[in-house]
């Protein structure tokens, strides 16, 4: 092996990771977001958080989601949780520790709000996604480690259409994986 491509190699998947999370954004924004034009300006107005592992910091914040009261949900995927935020920055929660039981985390990537506000977490190196109420409490699960239709390998996105059926954007497994919002699988 070229000690070269052998140093790029762990971030690859990374670098994959990444990818993947803004195609998933920019899909999001040329299918639902008007169009921008020139005539259109934007002002900043607010910012919160900073580096570290404290309430209300980040240790590579990577999914982000709103739900219907405006609340914000970040994915931690260093400090292995997910912190609720209003959406002028006050924390309101959070939730998940390191590990491989309910509620736990293996560096959690994307986060998604269902139409009844549910919380779906994909927990992309214990290769499953998790469900979780407003408040954090834990539902259910879907996925696990494996190479079957209903199993995971580093799942990083999620998405639902309209009858709330969940989207998986399986990256290990190269495919997009379709359950019913009760974990039902649909289609891969």
């Amino acid at each position: 092996m070229d000690s070269a491509l052998g140093m790029w190699e762990p971030a690859g998947e990374k670098v994959i990771g990444c990818i993947c999370s803004v195609v998933a954004v920019l899909l999001l924004l040329f299918c639902v977001v008007p169009a921008v034009t020139a005539n259109e300006t934007y002002q900043f107005v607010a910012a919160w958080g900073s580096s570290g592992t404290g309430p209300g910091q980040f240790n590579l914040s990577y999914g982000t989601a709103l739900d219907a009261a405006g609340n914000v949900y970040i994915g931690d995927f260093q400090n292995n949780r997910v912190e609720k935020f209003t959406s002028t920055g006050t924390l309101l929660t959070m939730w998940g520790s390191y590990g491989t039981g309910r509620g736990q985390f293996r560096h959690p990537s994307g986060v998604a709000v269902d139409g009844a506000g549910n919380v779906y977490v994909a927990d992309q190196y214990n290769h499953r996604v998790q469900k979780f109420d407003p408040h954090g409490a834990f539902v259910a699960m879907l996925g696990g480690n494996g190479t079957a239709d209903d199993q995971m390998r580093y799942p990083t996105n999620i998405a639902f259409d309209s009858a709330d059926n969940v989207y998986v954007c399986d990256h290990g497994h190269h495919r997009i994986q379709k359950f019913t919002s009760t974990g039902t699988l649909l289609t891969t």
